[in-house]
């Protein structure tokens, strides 16, 4: 299985980067290719609205040259796209915000009114720290992230959220063995 892990902390060695490296050495010790993406190695501007790139039935298509078309492909080419981040104001981060919002480029209108999505059938995973509780803090992102999973016709292969992230070297004690058991999880087809 080809696995696309989009790193979306602007801080690399921190939390997420370092919970999420460990899902990746599982996920390549089971035999599956994976590529590591910090999308704050990338330009990738705001959505403009638009629809410039429904006019392209196969390919993004979107009018705004810079990085954000690359990474797209890499999600149309894999099999799983793993999305990464630390839990910013009960949300994503600033930069894995705006590739989400450019994947509205992946969606295309057909003939009879329907909408068809160029990785429709593929799977997502999302990966969450925090140095708060789930409860009341974290699990907010769990309703847009199923809502971007039904709207980009995908299936939601897994969530790992770790709470009580202070520092990668302090990091929750059972942080590895429930990174080890979401990666198991997510590359069950």
């Amino acid at each position: 299985m080809k696995v696309l892990c989009v790193m979306g902390s602007p801080r690399k060695g921190g939390n997420t980067d370092s919970v999420l490296r460990w899902v990746e050495q599982d996920l390549t010790a089971a035999g599956h290719e994976v590529d590591h993406v910090d999308v704050i190695d990338y330009e990738i501007g705001g959505c403009t609205g638009c629809n410039t790139c429904k006019l392209e039935p196969d390919k993004p298509g979107c009018i705004i040259e810079d990085d954000a078309d690359g990474l797209l492909h890499q999600m149309i080419e894999a099999d799983l796209t793993l999305m990464a981040t630390p839990l910013y104001c009960w949300g994503m981060t600033s930069q894995l915000k705006a590739l989400v919002d450019r994947s509205y480029s992946l969606k295309k209108p057909l003939p009879d009114g329907t909408h068809v999505s160029l990785i429709a059938g593929k799977r997502i995973a999302l990966l969450v720290t925090c140095a708060g509780p789930y409860e009341g803090n974290a699990e907010v992102l769990s309703t847009p992230f199923d809502r971007i999973a039904w709207w980009s016709q995908t299936e939601v292969a897994g969530t790992l959220f770790i709470t009580g992230c202070t520092s990668p070297d302090a990091l929750p004690e059972d942080a590895r063995d429930r990174a080890a058991r979401f990666a198991a999880e997510i590359a069950a087809q």
